[in-house]
């Protein structure tokens, strides 16, 4: 309860971020939006719900409570995170469409055999396409670090302290946060979203300490930076480099990325 309470009056809003929406995703007719994402399932399980004992179906009301939950209401910023309600529902329906086919399974007749079959092969059937896609690794794998940037981590993790703080890209897949285990000053700006954390105060800092100028070093020495991280992410941003080249010491540059020490230091006038 606390937690909800949290995120209702949560940083994001006034308001917070929990929002009545009756049909979740579903762009007109939510009947067929939900036969169209769920089709044999959830046929499967309504039979099973009808066959399955009282006990069952006692245990599985607070599952169907989930749904109908969040079917009105939205509950993160990103309606899609609605689905890790609905994926506890999903597990509840799964089980009561086993059910079905078991039943049929082993009626006599084989009719009802061959339909318990065809049943069970169209559920599955985009989860088993899905998996055959994914043993292609060829194909569909993507490489998350080079060379250059595991030799970047191997560095850091050797030649800095655990508690250091680096203001760095907020891209979700760089390297340091990643790898190494220290505190950069902001993370991948699209989780915090989801997650309803106002983060523009941050966002304005870095951005200004990336611009280097006399506010740089009041804002380096308030958020307790000790290096900063120049590479090909880093560069997407409007970034001052040659104000870090003349101000601060280098203490490392491998390929197309520098890392710069904060420590004491005195500003060096040039044109930016």
């Amino acid at each position: 309860i606390s937690q909800v309470l949290f995120f209702y009056k949560g940083p994001l809003s006034k308001k917070g971020f929990i929002r009545f929406q009756p049909g979740w995703m579903a762009e007109g007719n939510i009947l067929w939006f939900w036969i169209k994402n769920l089709g044999m399932s959830l046929g499967l399980a309504l039979i099973g719900l009808q066959s399955a004992s009282k006990k069952l179906v006692k245990f599985s009301l607070p599952f169907w409570a989930l749904f109908l939950i969040a079917n009105l209401w939205i509950f993160q910023p990103w309606e899609w995170d609605n689905t890790k309600i609905l994926t506890h529902w999903y597990l509840m329906i799964s089980v009561l469409g086993s059910l079905t086919i078991i039943k049929l399974l082993s009626h006599k007749k084989k009719i009802f055999k061959i339909l318990a079959m065809v049943g069970f092969i169209i559920s599955i059937w985009s989860g088993f396409l899905d998996t055959i896609r994914l043993t292609q690794y060829k194909n569909v794998k993507i490489r998350f670090f080079n060379n250059q940037e595991l030799k970047l981590v191997e560095w850091v993790k050797s030649n800095t302290k655990k508690e250091s703080r680096f203001l760095t890209a907020d891209n979700h897949d760089h390297w340091l946060p990643v790898l190494t285990g220290r505190k950069i000053l902001l993370g991948f700006k699209g989780w915090l979203w989801t997650y309803g954390i106002d983060y523009s105060y941050q966002e304005k800092a870095v951005n200004q300490m990336f611009k280097g100028d006399q506010e740089t070093k009041n804002l380096l020495k308030k958020w307790g930076v000790n290096y900063v991280v120049i590479g090909p992410k880093e560069r997407i941003k409007k970034i001052n480099e040659k104000f870090y080249e003349s101000n601060f010491k280098k203490v490392y540059e491998l390929g197309d990325t520098k890392i710069f020490e904060i420590s004491n230091f005195e500003f060096t006038d040039f044109d930016k």
